[in-house]
């Protein structure tokens, strides 16, 4: 390893896409323009595309596959549902959920309706939940019967 002339300590190399002086990592991919509009969704973005029939979701233990003009209603059945049970603008959804298929549903849904997504691992302790909720003002929890128990405390 090199050494700096002006005192013993080894000179560190860094990969070409980090800047030692400002300290920012950059891509190495070439720069994607974005859109911008400021009151663009992420929702409304992802199905502004022409996906031409690509899968939008693929659940990987059963090879389920959910396409792009399929994804939209479910966000939107799931996001009515969410109105129906008065969640609203700006409320705290917690996802306390494994990964599969349904996940990205419910995330968009959440969003559609301009809540706001707190995930938390579902192997997460009572006490680590309890702490999500109380700092983050949760109004509603979606997570799967076997973690009911976690959020009766609360």
């Amino acid at each position: 390893m090199a050494t700096n002339a002006n005192c013993e300590m080894p000179l560190t190399h860094h990969p070409h896409w980090f800047s030692p002086k400002s300290g920012i990592y950059h891509s190495k991919h070439a720069p994607v323009d974005l859109p911008t509009d400021p009151f663009l969704d992420l929702v409304s973005f992802i199905f502004s595309h022409r996906h031409n029939g690509v899968s939008a979701l693929v659940d990987s233990s059963s090879g389920c596959s959910i396409s792009y003009p399929k994804l939209l209603p479910l966000v939107k059945s799931v996001a009515s549902g969410l109105h129906r049970m008065g969640v609203s603008q700006g409320d705290v959804v917690l996802l306390l959920l494994p990964n599969s298929i349904y996940y990205p549903i419910v995330f968009l849904a959440v969003l559609y309706i301009g809540a706001i997504v707190t995930p938390l691992n579902p192997l997460s302790s009572v006490y680590e939940i309890r702490r999500q909720v109380s700092e983050c003002g949760v109004s509603l929890a979606f997570t799967l019967p076997e973690n009911e128990k976690k959020l009766e405390p609360l």
